[in-house]
């Protein structure tokens, strides 16, 4: 992840392990042609997608966790967002939780007079600093806790 402390960047890297096969490299830059041609394009044959295009923002959860109340709207949101989507294999790729909360980013960005990726990325950090998200496959796919 890249993160930012005192006007300074820094990488943090969460996992790092050795390559026992030089495929796993080639395998890994065509799964990230394939995600982004899926987020781009959707999938073939036009059907739609139901991870991305799902919105947690507009619908009414009714079993939301307790311990979760406390979250600002955004984070809120984000966590009903993988409760009512349970998240595949490697996570949700953050643009995919981006496009299901992206109404709430837009209006919170604007009252706060930050960008909304800033805004967005914040409160991703946050609910990984907090423990309710980890990343999963790299700094972009993430995956709830529980």
């Amino acid at each position: 992840m890249i993160r930012t402390f005192s006007d300074r960047k820094h990488i943090n890297a969460t996992l790092m392990r050795k390559v026992e096969d030089c495929n796993e490299v080639f395998f890994h830059f065509t799964e990230v042609m394939a995600v982004t041609m899926l987020n781009l394009h959707g999938p073939p044959g036009g059907s739609s997608y139901a991870g991305a295009a799902a919105s947690s923002y507009s619908r009414q959860g009714g079993g939301e966790q307790v311990q979760y109340s406390h979250l600002p709207p955004l984070e809120r949101a984000i966590y009903r967002f993988f409760v009512e989507n349970p998240a595949p294999g490697d996570g949700y790729h953050v643009r995919q939780i981006m496009k299901a909360v992206k109404d709430l980013v837009a209006i919170e960005a604007r009252n706060s007079d930050v960008d909304e990726s800033t805004f967005f990325a914040a409160a991703i950090d946050s609910l990984t600093v907090d423990g309710v998200l980890y990343s999963t496959s790299d700094e972009s796919h993430f995956a709830l806790v529980d």
